[in-house]
């Protein structure tokens, strides 16, 4: 069908906006790379725009003689491992019995699940209870507290009416029990709505530092973005390739450029599972968005 006039303008605009947006949304990212693989010890990085200067990946390599942001990186793939497995869990089982008719407190428990969303201790409260259970300086400390999402068990729920309740009542008339019901129909039935909430949960436990920040103090337990954190904000520069240069890491590459290749290591992860996830993502909230 051919196009009026308005038609046309609407979407020569339309693309240039989007333009505009992408070229805004990606130019960081492509900055912090280019920094990060030039060689700019010997000049400032205000002199480097799109293109890098003269080609390293000592800061790189420098980054990956740091023990601590190595053990950080392994300390954060095990919280978003174990994280997600679990909140997945615990979520979409919460999620399926608030589904149940039969299942009595439905409604008190739907209603402290909304206020769940908008109310909370603080953080003072928060720590002295993560505390009393002896998870301070813990790696489940990192885990078992956040393996509860209100706003997860919202969508996941209301994904779960989606599905037809014909399909459980056959399974039950057949013999099998909410276990089954739950493991063999509705997980498998609800992949869109699991993924988008891995998706979400798996980006919130690779980039807190914040819980982290107060609720281990042990370097070996802290996650890699508490590390960049602390790579970022060191002053010492002068220090750290020191004691680089002491285990014989040969370096060129100044603290600046040392930061760019912690950030952009520490984003890999995430830019790397996005595409995978992202066909589901836009599905499974659309149908699970709507509260009653």
């Amino acid at each position: 069908m051919k196009m009026t006039k308005g038609e046309r303008t609407f979407q020569i605009f339309d693309v240039i906006l989007l333009t505009i947006v992408i070229l805004i949304t990606v130019y960081p990212i492509w900055y912090i790379f280019i920094i990060s693989i030039t060689d700019v010890s010997a000049g400032s990085t205000s002199q480097i725009v799109l293109l890098p200067g003269e080609l390293t990946l000592d800061s790189y390599k420098a980054v990956f003689q740091n023990e601590q942001f190595v053990n950080g990186f392994l300390v954060s793939a095990i919280r978003v491992g174990a994280g997600v497995g679990l909140t997945l869990l615990f979520c979409s089982m919460l999620s399926y019995t608030l589904i149940q008719p039969h299942f009595i407190g439905r409604s008190t428990i739907n209603v402290l699940v909304v206020v769940a969303m908008f109310v909370s201790g603080g953080m003072i409260p928060f720590f002295l209870v993560v505390r009393s259970f002896g998870l301070v300086n813990n790696i489940w400390g990192l885990i078992i507290p956040f393996a509860y999402d209100s706003y997860g068990v919202i969508l996941m729920r209301n994904y779960f009416k989606g599905i037809p309740p014909s399909l459980q009542e056959s399974a039950r008339i057949d013999g099998a029990n909410e276990f089954q019901i739950f493991s063999r129909i509705i997980l498998p039935t609800s992949v869109p709505i699991l993924a988008t909430m891995t998706l979400f949960w798996a980006v919130w436990f690779w980039n807190d530092y914040i819980y982290a920040s107060f609720l281990v103090t042990k370097k070996q337990l802290f996650p890699v973005q508490l590390v960049l954190l602390q790579v970022i904000n060191n002053v010492s520069n002068a220090s750290l390739m020191s004691k680089l240069s002491a285990r014989g890491v040969q370096i060129r590459a100044n603290g600046e450029s040392m930061k760019m290749a912690a950030i952009m290591l520490s984003i890999v992860p995430i830019l790397i599972v996005y595409p995978f996830l992202q066909k589901y993502f836009v599905h499974g909230i659309t149908l699970g968005s709507v509260k009653e």
